[in-house]
Formats: C-alpha cells, structure tokens, sequence
C-alpha cells in the first residue's frame, strides 16, 4: 500500500515528501552509532525517529532534533508532529521554537498552504473530539496557540 503523500519542501527546485510512518522503533545499534558521528548525520537520523510510530520514541528524537540547529529540510518532520494530537509533543515544540526565530518555519508554512489548512482542521477536530472537555476554550488550547504563534496560519 502506498504511503499517503505528506508534507513536501522545495528548495532549490528541488521537491521531496516524507514518509507517514516508520514502523520499526529502531535501528541497529551499529547503524545508529555511525548515523551519529556527524551533525547531518544526527539530523537525518532524528528526523525518521520522529516519524516512528512510539510516541515515546517521536519524543525522544524531537527533542534531540530541536537541540540542533536544525536544516530547513529537517522542518516539514517539526510541522508534521505539531499535527498530531499528543499534547505533551505539542509542548516541546512550543517550549523549544518559541525562544528562536521562526521565519525559516513560516515561509515553509507559507509555501505550503494546502497542508497547513488541512493540519489546521485537523487540529479543530482533535481540540473539539479528545480536549474540549479538558480545555474548552479553543483559543487557550496549546496546537492552536503553536500554530498561530509559530508558524503563521492565516
């Protein structure tokens, strides 16, 4: 079965699409050693991590990733997690992107209208299914703070 086409950058003419999920949690330890002997490296690495269907391990590797200064490739897997539902991956972002310059992470919100619309109602519908009766003010719920505030939806 094909995989659902997701988010897409093109810089420099050139375009790609990242995978939905990555259904084994882990590589080789071998493989993840010499994965992590440079930066880019590190990056590549933490960006499929966080397309791994453990939340846990999504996490983890996120956090890792907004340890870096990170490539303008390395955001659509950012914008990407920021649609999920997983409060608690909501609140990294947010508490991480929130201290830096975001302009990198709204031109590609920009160039990329379509999936941010969608990921925009998405997140309506997870506030209003999983966290209304939690939060029941949507301006106060945290996806929509990190979306309007960080990455620019009009």
């Amino acid at each position: 079965m094909e995989q659902e086409k997701l988010l897409k950058v093109s810089e420099d003419m050139k375009i790609f699409s990242i995978m939905n999920q990555l259904l084994e949690n882990t590589f080789p330890e071998i493989i993840k050693k010499e994965l992590e002997k440079n930066n880019i490296q590190k990056e590549i690495l933490y960006c499929i991590y966080t397309r791994s269907c453990n939340g846990y391990i999504r996490e983890k590797y996120l956090k890792e990733l907004l340890k870096l200064d990170f490539d303008y490739w390395a955001i659509p897997f950012i914008v990407k997690l920021s649609d999920e539902y997983i409060v608690e991956i909501l609140e990294v972002i947010y508490d991480k992107l929130k201290i830096r310059n975001n302009d990198d992470i709204k031109r590609f919100c920009l160039e990329n209208k379509n999936i941010i619309n969608k990921s925009y109602s998405r997140m309506i519908s997870y506030w209003n299914e999983f966290y209304r009766s939690k939060e029941p003010s949507f301006h106060k719920y945290i996806k929509k703070i990190l979306k309007e505030s960080l990455f620019f939806h009009n």
